[in-house]
């Protein structure tokens, strides 16, 4: 973890000052330029492979800089959801194609971020372990009460969240006893004459 006391943080250049004063104020200036330097990278690097740029892609980066990646962070349904996102481009479909459409990996994006958005309206991080009854209850009622969503695009955003439990489970992660319980769903339309 790199930390600096802010006496010694110079707030106009990004660079420690009083380095005499510091001890280890070069290897910090040099750390912390090669940390700048490695985010500029990896934002290149994802403009051109189009991965969107958010708050998860930069603490992976941060993570990978800071040799802190791990199995753990995809116990966490966001995170899985985005590693879920970026494996769509190589998946194999049922009909034996590869790959998805743009725009479904639009689609699966929107969703994240209205699982993000229940996080931070509940004020904590759910685990892939926490999505059972209980959780698609209270995601359900946030997405029609709070966020004023239709019953059908509620009940796909709920099939969404199943979809990336199942694959954390194919991938030999913990999943909650009641997620084969947890069920989405489509209002049938009555056809007008």
């Amino acid at each position: 973890m790199l930390q600096i006391n802010p006496n010694f943080f110079n707030k106009k250049t990004g660079k420690l000052k009083n380095v005499d004063n510091y001890e280890v104020g070069t290897e910090l200036n040099e750390t912390m330029e090669r940390l700048r330097g490695y985010i500029i990278s990896s934002y290149n690097n994802a403009n051109i492979d189009a991965n969107i740029c958010d708050k998860h892609w930069f603490e992976g980066v941060l993570n990978t800089f800071f040799n802190r990646v791990g199995k753990n962070n995809l116990e966490y349904l966001v995170e899985y959801a985005y590693s879920y996102i970026k494996k769509m481009p190589i998946k194999t479909n049922k009909n034996g194609t590869i790959g998805c459409a743009k725009g479904t990996i639009v689609r699966y994006i929107s969703m994240i971020r209205k699982l993000d958005s229940f996080e931070k309206a509940r004020k904590r991080k759910y685990k892939i372990t926490d999505v059972g009854l209980t959780f698609r209850d209270d995601y359900l009622k946030f997405l029609v009460n709070e966020l004023n969503h239709g019953e059908n695009t509620a009940g796909r955003y709920i099939n969404f969240v199943k979809t990336i439990c199942l694959d954390a489970k194919r991938n030999e992660i913990k999943v909650h006893p009641q997620l084969e319980s947890v069920r989405g769903f489509i209002k049938k339309q009555l056809k007008s004459l």
